[in-house]
């Protein structure tokens, strides 16, 4: 079966899962405990976390496809998750892990950091709301079909 990412852009949830579950494996290893800081610990739990949330997101929109009617704000919701996570946790935890020798942040100042951090907190929180409207779209939806209520 081919990922075809228009049909089904929720599949990245579950693709992401499968990864942030493979590498907090391997961060959180007891043998890497005398090499490494105990911050990798931190991350591997949070990522484990993440990838629950992300498994959990996947299956909203796998089992009920009728409660998300649209694409545009799934798309605004896919994107809006993975732009924001992929800047500022995963692109700098392998840039160190593989020796890069690139800081993205501290090439820039404090108050450029604090900006992006800033732009970036705002695209995922409105991604975040995307989604909720879309399901209470739907679920408004799915409601006056059942009871026959027209809503405006």
């Amino acid at each position: 079966m081919i990922f075809r990412f228009k049909q089904a852009p929720h599949k990245v949830f579950l693709v992401s899962a499968i990864l942030l579950t493979l590498f907090s494996l391997g961060v959180g290893n007891d043998d890497l405990d005398i090499i490494l800081h105990d911050s990798y610990f931190v991350i591997r739990h949070s990522f484990i976390l993440l990838a629950g949330l992300f498994i959990v997101i996947w299956g909203i929109y796998h089992f009920f496809p009728a409660m998300l009617p649209s694409p545009s704000l799934i798309a605004l919701h896919v994107w809006g998750t993975f732009l924001p996570l992929c800047l500022t946790i995963i692109i700098p935890i392998l840039a160190k892990a593989f020796k890069l020798g690139v800081d993205i942040y501290a090439s820039v100042g404090a108050h450029a950091h604090a900006a992006l951090s800033f732009v970036v907190a705002f695209i995922f929180v409105i991604a975040q709301i995307s989604f909720l409207i879309n399901l209470a779209k739907g679920v408004i939806k799915l409601r006056s079909k059942t009871t026959g209520f027209k809503h405006a």
